[in-house]
């Protein structure tokens, strides 16, 4: 799932703005994992 989300976003980040498409990929990762430190489903007991 969360390489869903990434791929999706990384495509549109570079195709509405180019200039710095690159780095969105790693801006969200750090995003993803500050918020969603367990995975996006959370642990399982």
């Amino acid at each position: 799932m969360a390489g869903l989300v990434l791929g999706i976003f990384d495509v549109a980040g570079k195709y509405y703005v180019p200039q710095i498409g690159a780095f969105i990929i790693y801006a969200l990762m750090v995003v993803l994992l500050v918020f969603f430190p367990t995975g996006l489903y959370g642990k399982k007991a």
